[in-house]
């Protein structure tokens, strides 16, 4: 055991000092990035996911291990972008931005509008700060400031009327909206500024509105004319994810993100949309298309599902039987697993790991998925 902590302790060592204190990223699941030989020569990824010793420390609460299990790419970016505000705002004096600002983070953190960023993530920039980051806490203090301005961090009712001055005039008259460079302005009575330049600053903000079923942000937000040449881009914001996530061992965003598509794609925001399309991606699944496929597996529930039903499917074909009370590696009970996600697996069979276990299955028990089966005939014969 003694041998074992050893090489555990020098392990977390190697990763604290060459990842974490370097703010470069943990290597993913998927990365073949290994430990040197003198420590074993294994997978990081794997290692930092599965070992035991690493989850109980975590459990009991090690700030060490805690840093080093969340150095994640999402948190060393939010470490990243916290420090840019701070050196080029609060060391030089200058008040964080609010979200009516256009201040951008440069583009290798991002280009998203600061002020948004920083209002979206208070809470989280004060829990950061409670860990004794005294440098985060200055940007707090600057934010603070501003925010008794932004209580209602812009002017809503100016908004709301620039907004219904767009639909009017452009969406109405069936007119796409102006873009960034053109010269039509809105009146004096809402305040002269340049309708383009203030549509793309605030085309996040019009994303979350037509998101949450507000109709005047809906129209505005497919007006674009990126947008008016092809209204249906499912088939390509699919290709985009699958792409950008699926291919690059990044799990997709949720609705928690604030990962957006690009603009020609509509701007929108991509967790949101992959939530509202998630039974036509099952849909596209189940009838084979492979991209769909690669877009519903890499959803993070799935994933860590597929993943758990792969190593049963090992124990059953080392075994010869169904776990009954057996744990996975990761934690949690192998027959809790199988309860609880029983139809879950049959549905999708389309994936190869999952067809593998349903057969495995049946192979030790014939009878294991009659109810979805007797579902299915009953469901075809209704059809005919």
């Amino acid at each position: 055991m003694m041998q074992n902590l050893d090489l555990f302790n020098k392990r977390l060592d190697y990763l604290y000092k060459n990842y974490y204190l370097k703010e470069i990223p943990n290597p993913s699941h998927k990365s073949k990035e290994r430990f040197p030989e003198e420590l074993g020569n294994i997978i990081i990824g794997t290692w930092i996911y599965r070992d035991k010793i690493l989850a109980d420390f975590a459990k009991k609460g090690n700030e060490k291990v805690l840093k080093v299990i969340g150095n994640t790419k999402k948190q060393v970016l939010f470490k990243r972008r916290l420090k840019f505000v701070y050196n080029n705002y609060c060391k030089k004096g200058i008040k964080c931005p609010l979200t009516s600002d256009d201040d951008k983070f440069p583009k290798e953190l991002g280009e998203i509008l600061i002020g948004h960023w920083l209002h979206d993530n208070y809470s989280k920039i004060q829990r950061f700060a409670l860990k004794d980051n005294k440098w985060v806490l200055q940007i707090l203090s600057s934010f603070r400031e501003k925010r008794i301005v932004q209580t209602n961090f812009i002017d809503i009712n100016l908004f709301r009327k620039r907004l219904k001055y767009v639909h009017d005039n452009y969406f109405e008259k069936g007119l796409v909206n102006p873009a960034v460079g053109t010269e039509d302005a809105f009146p004096k009575e809402l305040k002269v500024a340049k309708i383009g330049g203030w549509l793309a600053n605030y085309k996040t903000l019009i994303a979350k509105l037509a998101n949450e079923g507000d109709e005047v942000a809906l129209d505005i937000l497919g007006n674009f004319a990126s947008m008016k040449v092809k209204k249906d881009l499912t088939y390509e914001r699919l290709t985009y994810v699958y792409e950008n996530y699926y291919k690059k061992d990044k799990f997709n965003p949720t609705t928690y993100d604030i990962d957006c598509f690009p603009d020609e794609l509509g701007g929108i925001l991509i967790g949101n949309w992959l939530h509202m399309k998630r039974e036509l991606i099952k849909l596209l699944k189940n009838e084979g298309n492979e991209i769909a496929k690669g877009v519903f597996i890499n959803m993070k529930s799935n994933y860590l599902k597929i993943r758990q039903a792969s190593e049963i499917a090992n124990y059953i074909l080392n075994n010869k039987c169904i776990p009954v009370d057996d744990s996975f590696v990761s934690g949690g009970l192998t027959k809790e697993f199988l309860e609880k996600n029983k139809k879950w697996i049959y549905d999708n069979q389309i994936i190869e790991v999952l067809d593998l276990l349903v057969k495995l299955i049946e192979q030790i028990n014939p009878y294991y998925f009659e109810e979805f089966e007797k579902q299915d005939k009953q469901q075809k014969a209704l059809r005919k």
